[in-house]
């Protein structure tokens, strides 16, 4: 029992005995206190000894409880219990933190169809322009979209659906007009951008848009 009480670390529950036939205490015959020599034999009786054996718990040299069940290990482990500190291990380290989602590794436009929108678009952090090859302002806007990209390396993916390639795709995402540039947050949603189309413009939404 001692073993297993002291094999259970830092356990405030310590266990002793004392031999009352030197330090007093009663007869089991009589219950009536035996003659003490002196002052330092009566311990046993000071301790609430009523008869042999028995075992007592203390606490800060005070009396608390006696242990009043039949004398087998399972049931004296099960009344010490309330009195044990629980054994404690070691936590387990820390899992190690994912490492970080890298967008745009290259630098480079993405593009886009139906066969791969879907699954990039799951991955959150993607600006695409929808356009169109015959349109104006759609040429206009790819140099500075491939600078967006470069900029944006690490970062975000910067992507682009040709339109005329993939009008079903277009349709679903209700592109009603060329250029149109949508950004799709972590969680799915999109958002249109309806600012300028300078370069310090849409960096200055990406930079708002990327915010923690």
């Amino acid at each position: 029992m001692v073993a297993d009480v002291y094999k259970i670390p830092n356990q405030p529950l310590k266990m002793g005995q004392m031999n009352c036939a030197v330090h007093g205490g009663t007869s089991l015959a009589s219950f009536e206190p035996k003659p003490t020599p002196n002052r330092h034999t009566d311990k046993c009786q000071e301790l609430k000894v009523t008869g042999w054996p028995q075992l007592n718990v203390y606490k800060d040299g005070e009396f608390i409880d006696t242990f009043k069940k039949a004398r087998e290990l399972k049931l004296i482990k099960e009344y010490l219990d309330k009195y044990l500190v629980p054994e404690t291990h070691n936590p387990p380290p820390p899992e190690p933190k994912a490492p970080a989602r890298i967008l745009n590794p290259e630098g480079k436009v993405l593009e886009l169809d139906e066969r791969n929108f879907s699954n990039e678009i799951k991955k959150g952090g993607a600006f695409v322009k929808f356009f169109a090859p015959w349109c104006g302002h759609c040429k206009k806007l790819a140099p500075t979209w491939t600078q967006l990209a470069e900029q944006m390396r690490n970062q975000l993916t910067i992507a682009e659906v040709n339109c005329e390639e993939n009008n079903a795709l277009c349709r679903a995402e209700d592109v009603q007009g060329y250029p149109m540039l949508f950004y799709y947050d972590d969680g799915g949603a999109k958002t249109e951008y309806t600012g300028g189309r300078k370069p310090e413009q849409l960096q200055a939404f990406l930079e708002k848009v990327l915010k923690p």
